[in-house]
């Protein structure tokens, strides 16, 4: 936590020098796709051109009120509007924290508001017929996002898709995968992004089991056929 507290408050301070933009840039740009929107999809047809599979995430997590969700809902409309312009086949990866609530909130329906926003986007990516990978911030919530996916993929939301991070402490993992291949939602198995995150395995210390529970589960959803 101390940690993430110092790398907070270090990207705060840099964003308020001047022309941090231009300095930061040449790092940032190894794994943001543009700048903006329009550079973004600049990027994005070059690599569509050569083939690549394309993923699309739109910087802004953590949002704190219903203006800001409104913003993010604006730009994913204005991304899909254009996939469907260009034809370009992609998908879109979305976090709850995006629309300024949490797994648990949404379960609960405590941020109508902002949930309705986040429906809107899934409701026109379906229409689209675009896959939208919903993105397991915190390991904490993980069981949360085990009931809330299942359900709006009840609801006629079958573009949907999860993603399991392998790094999460579970002394139960095996029950855990087998609880969601019972919904043959597509699966994204990813080794843990969220490394500083509550409750998840070291990468320096517990490699091992992170690559266990990574094999297990990408191994268990294949021989079930699921994507």
């Amino acid at each position: 936590m101390k940690k993430n507290k110092i790398l907070s408050v270090a990207a705060n301070v840099a964003a308020l020098m001047p022309g941090w933009e231009w300095w930061a840039w040449p790092i940032a740009k190894n794994f943001i796709g543009g700048r903006n929107l329009q550079e973004a999809q600049k990027n994005a047809l070059r690599l569509s051109e050569k083939g690549y599979p394309l993923i699309f995430n739109y910087a802004s997590e953590h949002v704190k009120d219903f203006w800001q969700a409104s913003e993010t809902r604006l730009a994913y409309a204005e991304l899909l509007n254009w996939l469907k312009c260009r034809k370009i086949s992609a998908s879109l990866s979305l976090k709850f924290s995006q629309f300024g609530f949490t797994a648990k909130e949404i379960f609960h329906n405590s941020k109508p508001a902002e949930i309705a926003l986040f429906l809107d986007i899934l409701h026109r990516a379906r229409d689209g017929n675009i896959r939208v990978w919903i993105d397991a911030e915190h390991l904490s919530d993980r069981l949360h996002y085990a009931y809330v996916l299942p359900a709006l993929w009840r609801r006629g939301f079958e573009n949907l898709g999860r993603v399991i991070q392998a790094n999460a402490r579970d002394a139960n993992w095996e029950n855990f995968i087998k609880n969601c291949a019972l919904v043959p939602m597509p699966v994204r198995v990813c080794k843990g992004a969220y490394r500083n995150d509550y409750g998840s395995l070291s990468f320096e210390t517990e490699y091992p089991e992170i690559l266990r529970q990574y094999n297990y589960a990408l191994n268990f959803f294949l021989n079930r056929g699921i994507e």
